[in-house]
């Protein structure tokens, strides 16, 4: 997710790059063509067109722009997700190694139990051969 996001962010960065030669081309373009005709009326309308390009092309900028900043939020908010969700991790693999300490413990405390208890029955069997002889 964070390499797609990124490679958006790089596309669209490369296409404001583009965007922005094109103007740059465009403009030199107009820069000589009113150097070569002399009317008022050229040169504005020549400015109007550029006026409309800028608008066009700052629109265009804008749009870029709203959707890096909506990509790089989403990137954050999955970084915080993923974040939160390693936390919730180590405290769930936390809770179950306490209660596989707790029943292994619980374990030996039986097996001691069971180990008494055969010493017990051992002995009495014991004492019972004793007092049957």
């Amino acid at each position: 997710a964070f390499q797609a996001l990124s490679h958006s962010i790089t596309l669209l960065e490369q296409e404001s790059s583009y965007q922005q030669g094109r103007i740059n081309a465009l403009e030199e373009e107009v820069k000589f063509a009113a150097h070569l005709s002399r009317g008022k009326m050229f040169d504005e309308l020549i400015q109007k067109k550029i006026q409309e390009l800028w608008k066009t092309m700052s629109k265009e900028v804008e749009g870029l722009q709203s959707s890096m900043v909506q990509k790089q939020s989403s990137m954050e908010n999955l970084s915080q997700d993923v974040l939160e969700s390693k936390k919730f991790l180590w405290e769930e693999l936390e809770s179950v190694q306490g209660e596989l300490r707790r029943i292994h413990q619980k374990l030996k405390d039986q097996e001691v139990d069971i180990t008494r208890n055969l010493v017990s029955i051992k002995k009495m069997q014991e004492n019972q051969m004793k007092c049957t002889k």
